[in-house]
């Protein structure tokens, strides 16, 4: 009792003013907040949260302590594992098992929480027996009632536009800057786990539009450092970079050029040059920051991700606007077998029905069913279906995702990157071609940002560099997370031997790969010639790792 009074005081006092902001607060524990990046115990998964979370639910009491315990644990799950559908699903059945020992408002608070939790697992794909249910027929009206309740609710409306096929309708109504930004709460950065209202938020804008900014979610103390690292870097690489474009002007010659670490972007003021894996570009605090994580997570639905372009863009005064590009190759352009019409109508169709489902709520909870981790599809269409399912949602989950982090405050006239919302999705039967010659077609944004702020793009997102009218450089991050089998075919130079130049173009292209690291190979043999077996020891690795070890 003495908890459930606890709560019900923190959820009705954390009411904001701002009636956008959300209400949800549940503070968590202090053990498991500390713990919050790590398994409970040492050597185990961090699946053992949700595992834990299941333990509690089934627990012969039932009482207020173990659906506390629960939630608490589901809560943590969606945090280290975001991409997990059913960590969400059960994180909503818990709240609603547990807002029976509330009333009037406070109980409203949770279920809305927990509605939210639940269209987020459908959205991301969730299928399981008992679906997600209502407390009152009334109930989504009720919602719409609370602080951010209105913007959710128009989400599902986003939502239904999408599965009907008017993606372009969707972009319309939906991606606009301030409808894209996602501001944590004060009470969500206090106990370190976002909610299901602002989760949902940032992956439907992710999974429509195609970008995202999040503000606050990289300490701004670690960008102070890097800020200045950047700078003493650029100073280095400035006057290589110089010598060359003067020396390509000179003879005529197209300005232009890419070698293996630094870039030209569209013209002479605008460059991309790598970093390297050290201090301080590789600081947790700043590649693996909680929020950013979380979100990169969440919308590419996975959590094996790994860095591929590591770099920073430096636009200084006077560059001009770039044109529209894809940074890579589209995937997957060949439209999915079975994807068109009736089956992906289906498919989405279950999704908002389970979600304008109106029942009421029992008190207790048949997890037998609800926390089952892989339960069957009750489907006509049986196997065939859930592989088109898992097709279509691999279709639309982005393969890679950039962030990027300004190292100084980017205001409209110094040069934010321009995105064409939707243009990650390309609609069956056409080919990206389609977005170059339609960019009338979306709305197109752009974000002033502080340091401390990330915007998230689709890999696949069509944008554009803006021009720097300020009078000084501005520098951004720019940092991909990609799914472990993605490898960037096309933006910077790969190291290649030298008998790489007499190759014929078809077997060059087969050979980028083996080459770069025979090259490698090389380099190292000619290092242990000319230095010794001692000092190649001390360059490598030593080599106590499993390469899967590696994974996240």
């Amino acid at each position: 009792m003495l908890l459930l009074f606890l709560l019900t005081y923190t959820i009705t006092a954390a009411s904001p003013s701002d009636k956008d902001h959300l209400l949800f607060d549940l503070p968590l524990p202090e053990a498991i907040q500390k713990s919050l990046f790590f398994p409970p115990s040492k050597n185990l998964k961090a699946s053992r949260w949700y595992d834990a979370g299941v333990e509690a639910m089934q627990s012969e009491t039932n009482d207020a302590e173990s659906l506390f315990l629960a939630v608490y644990l589901f809560t943590a799950a969606t945090h280290v594992e975001p991409h997990r559908t059913q960590s969400w699903h059960n994180l909503a059945v818990s709240l609603s098992a547990l807002s029976n020992g509330f009333s009037g408002e406070s109980q409203l608070v949770v279920l809305c929480e927990a509605q939210w939790a639940a269209r987020l697992a459908n959205a991301m794909g969730g299928r399981r027996r008992g679906g997600q249910t209502s407390i009152v027929s009334d109930y989504p009206q009720l919602c719409g009632s609370l602080p951010g309740g209105k913007h959710q609710l128009f989400l599902t409306k986003i939502l239904e536009l999408e599965q009907q096929g008017q993606h372009l309708e969707a972009t319309r109504l939906l991606c606009e800057t301030d409808k894209l930004t996602i501001t944590t709460l004060a009470t969500e950065i206090k106990r370190g786990v976002l909610t299901a209202a602002t989760a949902r938020s940032a992956w439907v804008a992710a999974r429509v539009c195609g970008v995202v900014k999040i503000s606050n979610a990289v300490e701004t103390d670690v960008l102070g450092q890097v800020e200045s690292s950047v700078q003493s870097h650029w100073n280095i690489k400035t006057i290589e970079i110089e010598a060359i474009v003067h020396a390509r002007m000179k003879d005529n010659k197209t300005v232009y050029f890419e070698s293996e670490d630094v870039a030209m972007r569209g013209d002479k003021n605008r460059f991309e040059v790598k970093l390297q894996a050290e201090a301080p570009f590789d600081d947790p605090k700043l590649i693996a920051a909680s929020h950013l994580t979380f979100f990169t997570r969440l919308i590419m639905n996975d959590n094996e991700l790994e860095l591929d372009t590591f770099s920073y863009v430096r636009s200084n005064p006077g560059a001009v606007h770039q044109r529209w590009h894809f940074d890579v190759e589209q995937l997957f352009q060949t439209p999915i077998e079975g994807l068109e019409g009736e089956v992906e109508s289906e498919v989405e169709m279950e999704v908002e029905s389970e979600v304008e489902s109106e029942m009421e709520m029992e008190s207790e909870v048949e997890m037998e069913s609800e926390v089952e981790m892989e339960s069957e599809v009750e489907s006509d269409h049986g196997d065939e279906q859930q592989r088109v399912m898992f097709e279509a949602q691999r279709y639309h989950s982005p393969f890679g995702i950039v962030a990027v982090i300004p190292l100084l405050d980017v205001r409209s006239w110094s040069g934010p990157t321009e995105f064409l919302t939707g243009s990650h999705i390309i609609p069956l039967s056409e080919d990206e071609s389609f977005w170059k010659n339609n960019v009338e077609m979306a709305p197109a944004v752009s974000f002033e940002t502080t340091v401390g702020d990330v915007v998230l793009f689709d890999l696949r997102l069509l944008h554009r560099g803006t021009p720097n009218l300020s009078d000084t450089a501005r520098n951004i991050l720019y940092v991909s997370y990609v799914r472990s089998w993605y490898m960037d075919p096309s933006n910077f130079k790969r190291p290649q031997s030298r008998r790489f130049d007499t190759l014929d173009k078809s077997t060059r292209k087969l050979f980028t790969r083996v080459d770069s690291k025979t090259y490698t190979k090389q380099l190292e043999t000619l290092i242990e010639e000319m230095l010794g077996t001692e000092k190649l020891k001390q360059m490598r690795s030593r080599g106590e790792y499993a390469q899967r070890s590696v994974r996240l």
